[in-house]
């Protein structure tokens, strides 16, 4: 009796300080410790103010026994609840590439070498699910979220109750069929943190229990009202609600869908707010859910409106200090750093498994970043439905009681017939006595599987300065050799600028077709050779005199070709190499009006020689062993890549040796958003075209890496003592 009395004189204070709008005096029965419960708010990267908050929980060992989130809250709070500290989290939030996780493309490594050999950039990709009519539900699968989670929370896989977790936890996502909220409770850890941050149309929503769940933000984004129906006594609560814009602020498309959101998620929250003891909310003025780059800004934010309600904090701390023993931190389940005992690879080609078991062997302990980072870039979803890898501990029975370290991965092969689109742009201009431009539009469509596993057809129109069609079909035979039909149309546009004169302009249409047999040597190497067979009509695109005489016949021929690639970024790398060489025969014997023949071979090396400074070298050579080359098939020098300096096909030549070396920086002292995104370098290089006299070229230039492709702008000295500028977006081989 006297401990309800003490209970219920207990909450009449605090309902009557509530009234006279005094904070509350927190007094609580000794024979009944309260329950204290967190609640985090979703939004994205502003979730990352939740680390500030914990902070000074942690400094003030306030004891906690529920948690509870939405969104980024769901995955900050399941982290705390199983035993990751504020400054665990922080290393996380600062440490992970959350621009690449989330935004940008996969690595170069993880394309198909079809990909490799095509110089767009490709801004984006819609995804057609089976039959080709609907779009995927989101921009972003989340596999990568999902990986990262996974050894994260590598001790706490499989289905389980959540109230059986160091801390009891709830997460709060919403059933898309049918707009409920679903509150989380038990399954698998991961799944509910990655369900409750599934943001309707950007990241694909989840299967869970049955249900196809999407972020929670939609339905309650503060949900302290799930807190009380667990039982707490007292709620700590972070509200994140950024302000909203006014009307002259909303200019474009991103404007309008973040003020939605918040629209949103002001119409949830409600007067959620009188529901929480203890109220924190940052100021969040200038960022937004996409202001990943501000992970320390977030924190520090998150931390100042901590300490804004510090007296209560404290008062809360004292109080609970009577009546129960101060916060004991679970345990962190895993380290940050393991050693591999065991590696088991599933559903891969033997290329892609001797890449993994070479970049992870046995033994050397390891960061569990190192682990996804490594396994993001080497992984090649290309022929894939997912790839997806989980850490497993087990005790080994050696009589020491030693845990097992298991790395598992496994890769789901897209064996469906499976459509996608894929939008790509590249730009080069330069500024001189001809100025030229080159622009590039390409829209791709190919279907995958459609006769068997791994064939393809693929279909892509180039507009721009030059024109070109080009439908191809590809059909393996086997697991490493594949055939392919190629039909092409080409419209270009070609000025000889060594002559110096606009009127040396030439129109040439190209039609041709093509068979081709590829052999896949290792992951990135591939042996092609085939038959080709076109027409081809050079005319002049002004009236006057010019040095090309018109041309219109056949052109058949063979070519032979082998490639490899191990770049690890795109579009600037830092470590890895490239090289090619292509053999190209054109005979009468062959079924074609002209003789010719070519042999083109480059290679570029790349080597960080201490972190963010790198050495690049490219060579290249190439000759017509004394035949006339025509000009749609000519040896071609200049542009960034090739020969500083110089217009991008500007020097045409029989007979090419060629050498460059570069220096690049990249910028560590920036914002996180723009770390290791911004390059300065330097670059020389000097050819000999046509065995006459020395060509050289150097240049200062300024790089960023973008989600759509990398932005170049530089300046460059050449022979005869000219200045060159030139920008360009995309990448040239």
């Amino acid at each position: 009796m006297k401990r309800r009395t003490n209970t219920i004189l207990f909450l009449v204070l605090a309902a009557a300080a509530a009234l006279h709008g005094e904070e509350p005096q927190f007094a609580f029965d000794p024979g009944r410790p309260p329950t204290v419960a967190l609640v985090l708010a979703g939004g994205g990267a502003l979730g990352f103010a939740h680390v500030g908050v914990l902070e000074l929980l942690e400094e003030l060992e306030i004891p906690l026994d529920i948690v509870v989130g939405t969104s980024m809250g769901a995955i900050a709070g399941g982290l705390y609840t199983i035993g990751y500290g504020a400054a665990d989290l922080a290393d996380i939030v600062l440490g992970v590439d959350w621009i690449s996780l989330l935004v940008e493309p996969p690595a170069r490594a993880r394309t198909s070498f079809q990909e490799h050999a095509d110089p767009v950039v490709y801004l984006g990709q819609a995804d057609f699910q089976r039959g080709g009519s609907i779009l995927t539900p989101g921009f972003i699968s989340g596999h990568r979220v999902l990986n990262l989670l996974r050894l994260l929370a590598a001790d706490f896989t499989g289905e389980m109750d959540f109230d059986e977790l160091p801390r009891r936890y709830r997460a709060v996502a919403v059933d898309i069929s049918d707009g409920s909220e679903v509150i989380l409770s038990s399954g698998s850890l991961v799944q509910a943190m990655r369900a409750s941050m599934a943001v309707p149309g950007i990241f694909d929503p989840v299967e869970f229990e049955g249900r196809l769940l999407v972020d929670g933000g939609v339905a309650n984004n503060f949900p302290v009202d799930v807190a009380r129906q667990m039982g707490a006594d007292v709620v700590i609560a972070v509200n994140l609600e950024p302000p909203l814009l006014d009307g002259e602020s909303i200019f474009g498309i991103t404007d309008m869908l973040s003020q939605t959101v918040n629209l949103v998620i002001r119409s949830n929250t409600g007067n959620k707010r009188e529901l929480a003891d203890v109220l924190i909310e940052p100021n969040l003025d200038g960022l937004n859910a996409a202001s990943f780059g501000s992970g320390e800004v977030l924190i520090q934010r998150g931390r100042d409106a901590a300490e804004g309600v510090r007296p209560q904090l404290e008062r809360l701390a004292a109080a609970l200090g009577e009546v129960r023993p101060p916060a004991v931190m679970a345990a962190h389940p895993w380290a940050r750093e393991v050693q591999l005992d065991s590696l088991i690879i599933r559903g891969a080609d033997r290329f892609t498994e001797d890449r993994i078991r070479t970049a992870l062997p046995l033994g050397p302990p390891i960061r569990i970043e190192a682990i996804h980072k490594a396994l993001d870039n080497l992984t090649n979803v290309a022929g894939y439905e997912s790839v997806g890898w989980e850490l497993y501990r087990s005790v080994v029975d050696d009589g020491n009681g030693d845990d097992a370290i298991a790395l598992e991965i496994d890769f789901v092969p897209r064996t469906d017939p499976f459509l996608y689109l894929r939008l790509g742009l590249s730009y080069e201009s330069h500024f001189g006595p001809l100025e030229e431009q080159e622009f590039t539009g390409a829209l791709q469509a190919i279907a995958s599987n459609v006769v068997g596993p791994g064939s393809e057809l693929a279909v892509m129109q180039r507009v721009g300065r030059n024109l070109s069609t080009r439908v191809s079909f590809t059909q393996p035979l086997g697991t490493v050799l594949a055939a392919q039909v190629i039909l092409r149309h080409d419209q270009l546009l070609t000025t000889l600028h060594e002559l110096e004169d606009p009127a040396e302009q030439y129109l040439i249409a190209h039609p041709s077709a093509g068979f081709d047999l590829a052999l896949q040597l290792n992951a990135g190497t591939t042996v092609r050779a085939g038959y080709h067979f076109g027409w081809a009509s050079l005319r002049q695109r002004y009236g006057g005199t010019v040095s090309l005489e018109p041309f219109d016949g056949v052109v058949a021929g063979v070519e032979a070709a082998i490639e490899s690639d191990s770049l690890n970024r795109f579009p600037f790398p830092d470590a890895g190499s490239h090289w090619n060489v292509r053999y190209r025969l054109v005979d009468p014997a062959l079924g074609s009006d002209l003789r010719y023949q070519i042999l083109d071979g480059s290679y570029r090396r790349y080597l960080e020689v201490v972190p963010r400074h790198v050495v690049g070298m490219y060579l290249r050579g190439a000759t017509s062993f004394n035949t006339e080359l025509p000009l749609w098939d000519s040896v071609w020098v200049g542009g960034r890549q090739d020969m500083t300096g110089y217009y991008l096909r500007e020097l045409r030549a029989q007979q090419l040796a060629l050498a460059a070396l570069e220096y690049r920086w990249r910028v560590g002292f920036l914002s996180s958003v723009l770390r290791d995104r911004v390059y300065l370098s330097l670059r020389g290089s000097v050819a000999s075209v046509d065995e006459e006299e020395l060509r050289w070229g150097s240049g200062i230039g300024a790089g960023v890496a973008t989600p759509v492709g990398g932005v170049h702008v530089s300046l460059a000295l050449r022979d005869g003592w000219q200045v060159r500028g030139f920008v360009a977006l995309g990448f040239h081989f």
